[in-house]
């Protein structure tokens, strides 16, 4: 976008949002008979209570898109669904600033004359010659200055009224380039630029700070206090608290008007996904295939050639080592299934041809190296997260859950029961031959240096893991030479897939209050996600099963516990579950509850320190007696942190003047805990009488941040609404 990104390089966000009249002009011209779009079309949004005008926006959306599509072709790739919503977002936000800006002008009687144009073409009367004036008209021996006397002509070519052919229509009859049309749109443009420069020069001249401001700023960033503390964070309580229904619904009560639990207009959603993969019998007739090139490879003199010549994906690396996969498909590995044919293969030996994911595959051994692997089984309890339960509570459920294994060798029935690890719940909870330091730190420990057969625990950042050795070796890693081809599913294997995700939504659809049950019966795993009507959007679909997902979850009609037909994503079905229609605004109590349930806690916790703290004023003793130890640290009310967490309330406290030096505090509710603070001693800021270095900072953030926060108050102000998401899902 050339004229538009220009202006806003040069001039700032206000300068630039009312250009791109000349710009879209030469690449939309055609569109002008074309915009003619009725008015009875959906309500795309309003501004100032008044809907958007269709026709305009409609020509914003064409000309965007257009110039969209010339950028997409000069990157050399293809023009996508994503593209096009780049181009229509772009247009949006062009007309609010257009609306927004004009409004702005007439108010305040801000124009342009036609003198001040000409001054601005030819650089005269104090003005510089206006920016894209070089890229159209460039002095071809002084680069960075305008050809003047192209720049006269092609005036004098306007003011006559001259066109030029340019070419033909779609009918074949011939277009002209009008050179008065282009000259009246540079004019319009650098007229609506130039009132964007006096708004916001206007607006820069209004904004002052004042020496108290300036004083003030200083005193807060340079006063330090020293304090000693203790702190008992809400994560150390060792009790088994909870909030029973009663108190949470008190806290709700209390709470839920509070602006860090408004609810964004969402829905919650399940899905099941049905893979379409290639049957047994797609990867036979594939094996088959692939068979006809075992001799010939078998007798090949240059394995890389065979490789090039014969390959799907035409790679050859002879230093490159293989592993038995740890999920099938995976690059540069073969199946587990031919592990032990590998491990006692020689060199020069054709294995295969074999299934590897969705590809088969034929291989020559050209070579080993060794490696220690290990072979384990593992049931994960996830922990530490949002919504997840403490590494505490996890290490008791899992040394529970150890002491069930070992008294009925139910390792496999529980990994199906109780692991969170999606990656290998479908595995018997296994990972089989991988290499040392392939696992997080503490899990590769156990698996290479616990007994063998024992089980036992292993903490990460996931969760607390049950985790037993099955086995370690030093295996044999193939150097190998493969050629590759993937098999596509069949018309009978995609007809299969899809009847049976058809199967799945019939039975969920009778009985919807079923459907994880009759997913986990039948061993698909349940994916959940949540989406936001502000900005809709469900990671790992494609852009068309996207849509239609976000039609079925935010249709008008929709309701809890809807269920989806299935939906074509790529190379599987999905159908979705609609469990949750969460409204703007004050969240209904079982929507809150995930998130106060946790604060209830803390602050339940926090009430049980205060009063088992209150009184005292001995930061020694509160030590000893709590096992917390004391601490120091140097506090400003600019940086609102004690020690590394951030406490505003607690720093509040301290600045607000009650807290005299050598004065301890009561304890004090704050973010992560509750504190007892004394401040030792309070370093004022040092004496000075100038704040000039203050002044000019926040002047010049102040000057500098006037054009995106005027644009900001005013779209607040107008309160612009966009409803085109609503209206492209169905939600309107």
């Amino acid at each position: 976008m050339i004229t538009i990104g220009k202006i806003r390089e040069k001039s700032g966000l206000l300068i630039g949002v009312i250009g791109g009249a000349m710009v879209l002009y030469v690449l939309g011209q055609a569109l002008k008979s074309a915009g003619n779009s009725s008015n009875e079309a959906q309500i795309e949004g309003e501004i100032y209570g008044e809907p958007v005008d269709a026709i305009h926006l409609n020509e914003l959306e064409e000309q965007f898109l257009n110039m969209e599509k010339q950028q997409v072709a000069q990157q050399q790739r293809d023009f996508t669904e994503k593209d096009a919503q780049t181009s229509a977002d772009k247009a949006w936000n062009e007309y609010i600033r257009e609306a927004l800006l004009q409004k702005e002008f007439e108010a305040l009687g801000i124009d342009v004359n036609e003198s001040e144009i000409d001054a601005n073409i030819y650089g005269t009367d104090g003005f510089s010659v206006y920016p894209l004036l070089m890229q159209y008209f460039p002095d071809t021996i002084n680069k960075g200055a305008v050809d003047f006397k192209a720049l006269q002509q092609f005036q004098q070519k306007a003011e006559s009224g001259e066109q030029v052919q340019n070419g033909v229509d779609e009918y074949n009859q011939p277009t002209y380039f009008s050179y008065s049309d282009f000259w009246d749109e540079l004019r319009k443009e650098i007229r609506e630029s130039r009132k964007a420069n006096k708004y916001v020069l206007l607006l820069q001249q209004g904004v002052y700070v004042t020496s108290l401001e300036a004083k003030e700023a200083y005193v807060t960033a340079k006063t330090v206090k020293n304090v000693s503390y203790v702190a008992r964070p809400f994560a150390d309580y060792d009790k088994k608290t909870s909030v029973n229904d009663a108190e949470l619904k008190t806290y709700y009560e209390a709470h839920k008007d509070e602006a860090k639990y408004k609810q964004k207009d969402s829905r919650d959603l399940i899905y099941v996904a049905f893979d379409v993969k290639p049957s047994a019998e797609d990867l036979a007739s594939g094996r088959e295939r692939m068979a006809t090139l075992r001799t010939q490879f078998a007798t090949a003199d240059n394995d890389s050639l065979f490789v090039m010549r014969n390959s799907e994906q035409p790679s050859f690396n002879a230093a490159l080592s293989y592993h038995a996969a740890m999920q099938e498909g995976e690059p540069n590995t073969y199946p587990e299934a031919i592990d032990t044919i590998i491990q006692n293969a020689s060199i020069g030996q054709i294995v295969g041809p074999y299934a590897n994911g969705s590809r088969v595959e034929l291989a020559k051994v050209i070579g080993f190296t060794q490696e220690k692997q290990a072979w384990v089984r593992h049931i994960l309890i996830m922990a530490g997260g949002a919504g997840q339960i403490s590494f505490e509570q996890a290490q008791v459920k899992a040394d529970s859950l150890v002491n069930v294994i070992k008294e009925k060798n139910n390792f496999v029935e529980l990994v199906k029961a109780v692991s969170e690890d999606p990656g290998s719940v479908n595995n018997n909870g296994e990972y089989k031959w991988f290499p040392e330091g392939r696992m997080v730190p503490t899990f590769n420990d156990y698996s290479f240096n616990a007994p063998l057969n024992t089980i036992g625990t292993v903490k990460t950042n996931y969760g607390i893991h049950i985790v037993e050795v099955l086995g370690r070796r030093n295996a044999k890693l193939p150097h190998l030479a493969v050629v590759t081809k993937t098999v596509r599913p069949s018309e009978a294997t995609i007809n299969d897939a899809e009847q049976l995700a058809k199967d799945f939504w019939s039975n969920a659809d009778e009985s919807p209050k079923d459907f994880e049950k009759m997913a986990k019966d039948s061993n698909y795993f349940v994916r959940p996600v949540s989406v936001f009507l502000e900005k809709p959007q469900i990671y790992g679909f494609s852009e068309t099963a996207q849509s239609l997902a976000l039609r079925f979850a935010f249709n008008k009609e929709a309701q809890k516990l809807d269920v989806s037909d299935p939906i074509k994503d790529g190379d599987r079905f999905v159908v979705l579950q609609l469990t949750s229609i969460k409204k703007e605004g004050v969240p209904a109590f079982e929507d809150a509850r995930p998130i106060m349930e946790i604060d209830a806690k803390n602050d339940k916790i926090a009430n049980i320190y205060i009063n088992e703290m209150k009184g005292s004023k001995d930061l020694a003793a509160t030590s000893v007696k709590f096992k917390t130890p004391v601490q120091n640290a140097e506090v400003t009310f600019v940086s609102a942190s004690i020690g590394r967490s951030s406490e505003p309330a607690v720093t509040g406290v301290l600045f607000s003047g009650s807290i005299k030096d050598g004065s301890t505090t009561q304890p004090l509710k704050g973010t992560t805990g509750v504190y007892m603070v004394k401040v030792v001693e309070t370093i004022p800021a040092p004496a000075t009488k100038d704040y000039k270095a203050e002044k000019t900072d926040m002047l010049s953030k102040a000057v500098s941040s006037v054009s995106k926060d005027a644009l900001l108050s005013l779209i607040k102000f107008a309160d612009v609404k966009d409803y085109r998401i609503q209206n492209r899902i169905g939600a309107r």
